[in-house]
């Protein structure tokens, strides 16, 4: 994500140098959510009009910030949950009533 943001205030920065004015900060912010794709659109919907008061710099860490939240929120429900899932179904291992493979010769 940090890429993502270097190379979006480089293209902001050629942008602003060629304007009579700078781009405003809801201009920026606006261009910047459109960057990231259609999977932050739930994260941009969900700022509303907050979006006309933070500054980019705020939004940038914002957006780092739910980024790096991702992978911990999902590791740690995927942690339990595989870890249940192997303990419940560890002695089951080996099926009863069923020959085996290997003794039957083929």
């Amino acid at each position: 994500m940090q890429s993502h943001i270097n190379q979006f205030t480089k293209l902001q920065q050629e942008v602003n140098y060629h304007r009579e004015l700078p781009l405003s900060d809801v201009d920026v912010n606006l261009a910047f959510l459109q960057s990231l794709g259609e999977d932050w659109r739930t994260f941009q919907q969900s700022l509303g009009s907050k979006i006309h008061s933070i500054s980019p710099p705020m939004l940038f860490a914002e957006v780092q910030a739910f980024e790096s939240s991702k992978p911990a929120a999902t590791s740690t429900l995927a942690g339990p949950i595989a870890n249940a899932l192997n303990s419940k179904y560890r002695h089951k291992s080996k099926p009863y009533n069923r020959p085996s493979q290997q003794s039957s010769g083929k």
